[in-house]
């Protein structure tokens, strides 16, 4: 099997391992498969409040 093979193939497996970390990351964080903050911990570091209107209807509708 040619490197350049042994490459493609090693790297494709890299990428799928990183996937996964970052989406166990992500859940640790409390954040949704995108990595933005769920509503609820918003609300539990307090910030929720300060958010405009506009800003939670956007929050809200990105973690739907």
């Amino acid at each position: 099997m040619p490197t350049f093979v042994k490459r493609e193939i090693l790297m494709k497996h890299r990428k799928e391992e990183l996937k996964k970390l970052i989406s166990i990351y992500y859940a640790q964080r409390g954040w949704n498969e995108a990595g933005i903050p769920k509503v609820e911990t918003i609300k539990i570091i307090g910030l929720w409040n300060f958010l405009s209107d506009e800003a939670k209807a956007k929050i809200t509708v990105m973690n739907a």
